[in-house]
């Protein structure tokens, strides 16, 4: 993926608002025989740069018919994926920007919530090419959060350096009188589709469950990339 530059984010935004038609590709009509047309009876969800040709192009999601899914409107024609096996949550679904040098744009999706508690998050990137989910050894790169009470807290940012750190709390042993975690946190390069361990840290040890959850909420309420949203620049 290419580095996306705020301008064209800026671009892109202005360009939508003053006509209204996203990219102006026109109707070729690539994946799934899809046309921009078709693209644009879905619900617009962002913005992104799939193919690497530099702009930034209006990202689109469907839940029913031949464009079910993801799918976005390029210079190459149109690009999308059908989240096939996915319960997908629409109101889940947002852009997450990657930080630090080679900025990448990827989409955040959520299946609806699980019956026990708790939903099974995805990241869904491009190789240039294609789009398709962020895997790493061949499995989502975002955890499955847990809400019934048998699960791990965790959660996952977008480090300064850039990539995704997933950050995972366990419990400490040996246990004490008052429950305790350890945290830690896995830090992952993305390359096209494919997400490869960076490092791995120790970020918090034996630390007591009320004073975690309240200096990191975030391994407890299910949000994910909490302040990784798409920036655009004045």
């Amino acid at each position: 993926m290419r580095t996306l530059g705020n301008a064209l984010v800026l671009a892109a935004l202005l360009a939508s608002t003053a006509c209204g038609t996203g990219t102006g590709v026109g109707d070729s009509a690539d994946w799934h025989g899809c046309t921009a047309a078709d693209l644009r009876a879905g619900k617009a969800v962002g913005f992104a740069d799939f193919d690497g040709n530099g702009r930034v192009d209006r990202v689109w999601f469907a839940s029913s018919g031949r464009c079910r899914g993801l799918a976005s409107e390029t210079p190459k024609g149109v690009m999308g994926t059908a989240l096939t096996g996915l319960d997908v949550d629409p109101s889940s679904i947002r852009p997450v920007q990657t930080r630090g040098r080679d900025q990448q744009v990827l989409y955040l999706v959520g299946e609806k919530p699980h019956p026990r508690g708790g939903r099974q998050w995805h990241l869904i990137g491009s190789d240039g090419d294609t789009l398709g989910e962020v895997t790493v050894d061949g499995k989502p790169l975002l955890p499955f959060f847990a809400t019934d009470g048998g699960g791990q807290p965790t959660t996952a940012s977008c480090p300064a350096r850039g990539g995704i750190a997933v950050v995972t709390a366990t419990t400490h042993e040996p246990p004490g009188i008052v429950l305790a975690w350890d945290v830690r946190r896995t830090t992952y390069r993305i390359d096209g589709l494919a997400a490869a361990e960076q490092d791995r840290s120790t970020v918090r040890e034996a630390a007591a469950d009320p004073t975690l959850r309240k200096e990191m909420p975030h391994l407890f309420d299910g949000s994910f990339f909490t302040g990784c949203p798409l920036r655009v620049a004045g």
